[in-house]
């Protein structure tokens, strides 16, 4: 399916209004016959993302043993959840992808992956002491709230 959608080549992000638009598009589809956009790339591992947490979630008891539960989903959800926040408090034109894997299909996929990691998650906090969990709250509290010092 995903192969597909890249050889059709449409764009399914931001409206191409403009003679413009459509002359810098055609320009990209000569530079990316394949990808269309380096935007496809972003879309891409959000689709791999996605099949990556949905083989952990459904294998039930024995994901438990999986090197990806631990606090590397939790890391998982944490950045799917930043993405997220980005889709939903930025302008379409602004963060959303294009390309063909771009638009709706991008943020589909990137909901799908938040709420895999999200189950996963609160799945992987419910085996951890309080003390553990605690830790990690602060530590994550901790990233949240320092200020970014910049050059």
């Amino acid at each position: 399916v995903i192969c597909a959608v890249l050889l059709r080549g449409d764009n399914n992000g931001a409206a191409l209004t403009s003679e413009e638009d459509h002359a810098m598009w055609k320009d990209i589809q000569s530079e990316w016959p394949v990808l269309t956009t380096a935007d496809s790339l972003l879309a891409l591992a959000a689709v791999l993302r996605a099949a990556l947490l949905s083989s952990a979630a459904f294998r039930g008891a024995e994901a438990d043993a999986s090197p990806l539960m631990g606090s590397c989903v939790v890391f998982f959800f944490l950045a799917a959840t930043a993405r997220m926040a980005l889709l939903a408090l930025s302008p379409k034109d602004v963060y959303h992808l294009d390309g063909p894997l771009g638009g709706e299909v991008y943020v589909v996929f990137e909901s799908i992956g938040w709420a895999l990691a999200a189950w996963l998650s609160l799945r992987m906090c419910r085996g951890l002491s309080r003390a553990r969990v605690a830790a990690l709250s602060a530590a994550v509290a901790a990233a949240l709230t320092t200020p970014a010092t910049g050059p």
